[in-house]
């Protein structure tokens, strides 16, 4: 069996093989091609729908304080994206799917492998994300009322999540149906990942 790349390197080659494939927020797609990529190296990996939400460093700084206030009165070097979850559009899914690798490792910690954080990027808003996989030294949150929060550097962008009870995601074709386009586009990932 080949060494298996780091969770970093798998979340990256993941979405550059995506591209041209699925749409940038096809987050369901990247879970599930990112879970084939591991489980070609061997790492066991498993879907896990979160909210997720993404914000600048001024207003993580401020979250307390610009919590009540309204957008547009928000300092411009503040801002935050996210999918919060909740009832969905017809043929859409509210929410974001990750990989959750690593778990059956007992002396090492778990994965949260996001191959499809790009969606939230905003470099106009000094707000970049990309492909990312996070260490869970802690494990995750206990429920859906608690949050994971992650610091990307060298922005100082903060990553938060949360469990998010809604299996919804299910019932898209990039999980149930697009077989032959996520085993394509896994093998990219795969041969990209082993220099071939």
């Amino acid at each position: 069996m080949p060494t298996p790349p780091s969770p970093t390197a798998i979340a990256v080659a993941v979405r550059r093989q995506m591209a041209g494939e699925f749409a940038r927020d096809s987050c369901i797609a990247a879970a599930r091609i990112t879970i084939e990529v591991c489980d070609y190296f061997g790492i066991k990996a498993r879907p896990l729908p979160v909210r997720v939400a993404a914000y600048t460093a001024m207003a993580w700084e401020l979250r307390d304080v610009l919590v009540d206030k309204p957008v547009d009165e928000w300092p411009a070097a503040a801002y935050s994206t996210g999918i919060a979850g909740g009832e969905s559009a017809p043929g859409r899914w509210n929410g974001h799917l990750v990989a959750l690798a690593g778990l059956d490792e007992p002396e090492a910690p778990a994965w949260l492998i996001d191959a499809s954080l790009g969606q939230l990027s905003r470099p106009s808003r000094n707000l970049p994300t990309g492909p990312a996989a996070f260490t869970l030294w802690n494990g995750l949150p206990a429920g859906p009322d608690e949050t994971l929060v992650l610091t990307t550097k060298p922005h100082g962008v903060v990553i938060c999540y949360g469990l998010l009870d809604d299996d919804g995601w299910r019932e898209s074709p990039n999980w149930s149906r697009r077989r032959g386009y996520i085993l394509r586009t896994a093998g990219g990932a795969i041969r990209e990942l082993r220099g071939l």
